[in-house]
């Protein structure tokens, strides 16, 4: 399909091509093996952008130019609050005051990768007219922040990073 494919097919040998989007809930009984206590796979993935191995991307369509950096990740994985952010100069402003309560906010919380449980696979499916076969060619995997997490105040499924599914088999 393209570049980020696990199987090369010729473009005269397709037949029939379709992309899908598959949504998985990590919670359900099937996907536990993937999810097992201490052992999530949203685990290795933030352990594998932080680390460097794995490159994150905006969305699943895995443009050179749509990379996200380490801070932009741990932005997208931060529990949102309510409480008002202050800028630098209102923070200034405020010690030159003597006022120091903004101080004794806690740090930044995150979200634990036992609390994303929300994935997305973007495949490729492929009918290959000279073997007579249909692959499913995986070509991206999906991180969301669910809509429905108790933590989560905006209401709504935000994409942490996509991944390519091919960079994540040769390097995790």
């Amino acid at each position: 399909c393209n570049k980020h494919s696990t199987h090369y097919i010729h473009e005269s040998d397709i037949m029939y091509r379709k992309v899908l989007l598959r949504g998985i809930d990590l919670r359900e009984k099937q996907n536990l093996p993937l999810f097992s206590r201490n052992r999530e796979i949203t685990d290795l993935f933030i352990k594998g952008v932080e680390s460097g191995t794995i490159t994150p991307y905006m969305n699943d369509s895995l443009d050179c130019g749509r990379q996200i950096t380490i801070d932009e990740f741990h932005k997208n994985i931060l529990i949102p609050s309510d409480q008002a952010v202050l800028s630098q100069e209102e923070k200034d402003i405020m010690l030159a005051n003597g006022d120091s309560s903004f101080l004794q906010m806690g740090g930044a919380e995150y979200f634990f990768p036992r609390d994303l449980y929300q994935m997305e696979i973007k495949e490729c499916l492929i009918f290959d007219k000279q073997r007579s076969r249909m692959y499913y060619n995986i070509l991206a995997l999906t991180l969301f922040v669910p809509a429905d997490h108790p933590a989560n105040i905006r209401g709504i499924q935000t994409i942490v990073a996509s991944f390519s599914y091919k960079e994540l088999v040769e390097k995790l």
